[in-house]
């Protein structure tokens, strides 16, 4: 109850600045790199919205809550019910993403285990927090601020 309590303290500008902020990040490196910005911009809301928040709308809020509503909730997972419904949208989470490094126009058909297990994993920590607060907005945020900030490490490379 107490991690609740601090939570409400921060008043919502001081989180939207600092989610601005860390949403700027790679613009700020772009123009330091003296990088087209355009074309960073475009990355970043791409990656942020269209894939944080996409692939949770998808796999987090229609996927898991479809097949929780089928079997329920049975099971309690650090303090949170859940259901089935993690654990099928957790698998199809990292198996579209283990498809990342197929290329079927160049003939690659690399299949990526360890990267799908990584994605497994992610998705079962997105789908827990979705469960616990019963909302894909917190996922969706953090997982189009992964994304975002994972861009970082290419553009200091150039």
């Amino acid at each position: 109850m107490n991690e609740r309590r601090w939570l409400w303290r921060i008043p919502p500008p001081v989180s939207l600045l600092v989610l601005a902020s860390l949403w700027s990040l790679p613009l700020i490196v772009a123009a330091v790199r003296q990088l087209p910005l355009g074309n960073v911009l475009l990355s970043v809301l791409w990656l942020f919205l269209g894939a944080g928040f996409g692939e949770e709308i998808f796999f987090r809020g229609y996927i898991q809550s479809r097949v929780n509503e089928a079997f329920g909730r049975p099971w309690t997972c650090l303090r949170v019910r859940v259901g089935p419904g993690l654990i099928v949208s957790s698998l199809l989470f990292g198996f579209i993403h283990a498809l990342n490094h197929v290329d079927y126009f160049a003939g690659r058909y690399d299949f990526e285990w360890p990267w799908m297990m990584a994605n497994v994993c992610a998705g079962l920590f997105f789908g827990i927090l979705r469960e616990r607060t019963e909302s894909v907005l917190p996922g969706a945020i953090v997982h189009g601020l992964h994304d975002v900030l994972a861009t970082i490490p290419g553009l200091l490379r150039g």
